[in-house]
């Protein structure tokens, strides 16, 4: 997820991306970034449900990165064939 971050922010700090930063307030990614985030994991997750886990993020505080990849991991849990984050 890291690597997706860094793609679309590479000027951000490496140490930045951490599972607490808020991907709008900390990491300052925009609509038109998280559109390019949700695409790239959507390349690598087809079955991932963005949209889901976009209207548990819309709460404040719940954007963060940790979040989203909570969420991955859960969906990998309940499909053994999904691919790891």
């Amino acid at each position: 997820m890291t690597g997706h971050i860094e793609a679309i922010r590479p000027t951000l700090r490496r140490d930045a991306i951490t599972p607490g930063a808020s991907l709008a307030a900390d990491l300052g990614l925009d609509s038109m970034d998280l559109v390019e985030l949700a695409a790239r994991i959507a390349a690598d997750r087809p079955a991932f449900d963005m949209n889901a886990w976009l209207s548990e993020a819309s709460a404040p505080g719940m954007d963060s990165l940790g979040s989203l990849v909570a969420a991955l991991e859960r969906q990998s849990e309940s499909r053994p064939d999904a691919k790891q984050v």
